[in-house]
């Protein structure tokens, strides 16, 4: 009742409609912790982001790999993130949305495969469903301004936020 719009990005409902994406790049995300750079650039980065920002942005790949390795994510968090992500299970409940819901997913999102959404877009009650054409699971990175502009114009759509005084 409190929420008027919401965005779902690379992401699924988990339970019995879950897609487990490539098997490869989950595995490389979990086994991430002590990699040094170039093991993130050969293991994990393929399983964060889309072939075309890995082939055209190799220095901005590097540096994250860099700044993953200087930074190493906290091992009880990064557990406990893995085993809500296996529990996760909201399937049944989708269908009861009731608010405006826009799916945002890549094309290239080797962790998050697009059947996801397009469960997700055809099981809640109206979604639309924006695929970013090359994009891995990372579109805020990779493709930051139409990331951007797909939600501001779906956020400015009547009965966005700021009808509701929210801007």
């Amino acid at each position: 009742d409190r929420v008027a719009r919401m965005v779902l990005c690379g992401t699924s409902c988990g339970g019995a409609l879950h897609h487990p994406g490539d098997p490869e790049a989950s595995a490389a995300l979990r086994d991430a912790q002590g990699l040094d750079e170039a093991g993130w650039v050969e293991r994990v980065i393929p399983a964060i982001f889309g072939r075309r920002y890995i082939a055209d942005h190799p220095d901005r790949v590097r540096a994250f790999a860099r700044w993953r390795v200087r930074h190493p994510g906290d091992p009880v968090g990064l557990a406990r993130q893995w085993q809500a992500y296996q529990r996760f299970d909201a399937a049944e409940r989708i269908r009861a949305i009731r608010c405006a819901v826009l799916v945002l997913h890549g094309t290239d999102d080797r962790l998050s495969g697009m059947i996801n959404a397009h469960t997700l877009a055809r099981r809640i009650p109206g979604a639309r469903l924006v695929p970013l054409d090359g994009v891995g699971h990372a579109p805020n990175i990779e493709a930051p301004d139409r990331f951007h502009a797909e939600i501001r114009s779906f956020m400015d759509e009547r009965g966005g936020w700021q009808e509701r005084g929210v801007a």
